[in-house]
């Protein structure tokens, strides 16, 4: 029997401005929740993010929401990071964010977040058109728009390191709600550069559903974990458990896909 046909995830409509505000400002919400509840072990564990702990971690989420209230630091930044020899633009910029809060406790850490996040997010959201148009270089991340980063990247980053603290510290990650929206950007983004065997994914666990991947009939249904699969796109997870029903090369297909996170 030939898998079935569900919608396209190129069917996926990119988000709204105002809707991509509000999933910034719940995940925002949900990651100042997580950061208030960890207790003093929690901040030495280790991540998914190579040599990254979680105060690692939470140092370079503090560093991208202060570049994002103060821009002027973020072009600071970022002129900084260019010369620094062989080492990838957006590396360098997360390294000098680390850098420079070594000297800060957890509590600190916590009310930078608690200070920096929620502006962070007015600043994104009402940045003019003709900003948001521009496209900006970012080393192995590519040439993006300022739109995109804003609306996309920066949440789908800050959904992604919740998940890896959740991970880091044995806890099951919470959804509110809001994550479906992430990650149905995510599959957006993997439907329009999908380049291999037409095939369904199905998502199940942590958001679940089935999209079409290329075009054609589909030769097989490819059935993973969500959050499993999204740290596989992200490049945390080389080996997902993934289960086909057909063409059985469609498992590599699927462990192979990489999207920008």
């Amino acid at each position: 029997m030939s898998p079935s046909h569900p919608p396209s995830a190129l069917d996926i409509a990119r988000l709204p401005r105002e809707r991509a505000r509000e999933i910034a400002v719940a995940e925002l919400d949900a990651m100042l929740a997580l950061l208030g509840a960890l207790d003093s072990d929690a901040w030495s564990q280790p991540t998914d993010c190579d040599e990254w702990d979680v105060f690692k971690l939470v140092s370079h989420l503090a560093g991208t929401c202060e570049d994002s209230a103060h821009i002027n630091r973020l072009i600071r930044r970022f002129f900084k990071a260019l010369r620094v020899k062989g080492v990838d633009l957006v590396d360098a910029m997360n390294a000098s964010q680390v850098d420079e809060r070594r000297g800060l406790t957890p509590t600190e850490l916590v009310a930078e977040m608690n200070s920096l996040g929620p502006k962070a997010v007015r600043v994104r959201a009402k940045m003019p058109a003709p900003l948001r148009a521009v496209r900006i270089p970012l080393g192995g991340l590519g040439v993006i728009s300022v739109a995109y980063l804003n609306d996309i990247l920066y949440v789908r980053d800050m959904w992604a390191h919740r998940i890896d603290i959740s991970l880091a510290i044995g806890r099951e990650p919470e959804y509110f709600g809001h994550e479906k929206d992430i990650i149905e950007q995510v599959l957006l983004d993997l439907g329009t550069k999908w380049q291999a065997r037409p095939c369904v994914l199905e998502l199940e666990g942590y958001v679940t559903g089935d999209w079409s991947l290329g075009e054609g009939e589909p030769l097989a249904t490819a059935t993973v974990d969500c959050v499993d699969y999204m740290r596989t796109l992200s490049g945390r997870n080389d080996e997902p458990l993934i289960a086909v029903e057909g063409d059985v090369k469609a498992a590599d297909d699927v462990a192979a896909a990489r999207v920008l996170f």
